[in-house]
């Protein structure tokens, strides 16, 4: 029995960070977002990349680009609760959802995290590191309601845009014909 649930937590987990993997977040996601549109609650998207990541690989190693994505994830973990979740959605980006928020308590929650990232400080080679990430958010309404894959693409639409504007900011997809 417990090596079905290692095998299990190894088969719904990034092996390097621990966060959920794209997969299994995307079953979760699927889930709760069809519970949320069943019931006319908001849901929220957060997608966010660290600015300027490969610095990092390139001036202290991969270990320490690999401790910066274990202390990220760390910091995260604690931030959630109940049906919220997290992944590490490839390199060195990271999705969360928030079931059940609109887009201002989603952007309080956005926010807070980019400071807690902002706060983050990582020891590499007796080197304090500190990381941004640049986010972009979208939230389903009860009168926006894209699939999963298009509230996807809009908060990726909004992190490109946080990175053009400067980096370490949260944007907001607008919801369409607003």
């Amino acid at each position: 029995e417990a090596a079905n649930q290692a095998l299990f937590d190894r088969s719904i987990r990034d092996p390097l960070t621990g966060a959920f993997n794209r997969r299994h977040f995307g079953e979760l996601a699927e889930q709760a977002y069809l519970g949320c549109r069943a019931r006319g609650q908001p849901f929220a998207l957060l997608l966010f990349d660290l600015d300027h990541f490969k610095l990092i690989n390139d001036r202290h190693g991969h270990a320490a680009g690999d401790a910066v994505l274990c202390a990220v994830a760390q910091a995260i973990r604690p931030l959630l609760t109940g049906q919220e979740a997290m992944a590490r959605w490839g390199g060195e980006e990271f999705v969360v959802m928030w079931p059940n928020h609109d887009a201002v308590a989603a952007m309080d929650r956005a926010c807070a995290l980019r400071d807690v990232l902002r706060a983050l400080r990582i020891a590499a080679d007796g080197t304090p590191l500190r990381v941004t990430a640049s986010f972009g958010l979208a939230c389903a309404t009860t009168t926006h309601q894209p699939g999963l894959e298009a509230l996807l693409a809009e908060a990726d639409a909004a992190l490109y845009q946080a990175k053009a504007e400067g980096r370490d900011r949260v944007v907001a997809a607008s919801e369409p014909g607003a």
